[in-house]
């Protein structure tokens, strides 16, 4: 992901006359990568946790039907 954000920051840059301002502020971007990685991991978590309650529950609705 911070690739991105560094190839991200080289077209901005390139783009915008004051490429300067824009690289700086993708270099704050890049130093918060990890902390979004974090996020979108345990985001990842979650929603296989969640999809597992989902299973259980359609079992135990399948156990209940007669």
């Amino acid at each position: 992901m911070k690739q991105y954000f560094l190839l991200l920051g080289i077209i901005i840059s390139t783009l915008v006359s004051n490429g300067q301002t824009a690289m700086k502020i993708i270099v704050m971007m890049y130093k918060d990568a990890d902390k979004i990685e974090g996020l979108i991991a345990e985001i990842n978590k979650v929603e296989r946790i969640e999809n597992e309650l989902i299973v259980q529950l359609s079992k135990v609705k399948l156990n209940r039907s007669p």
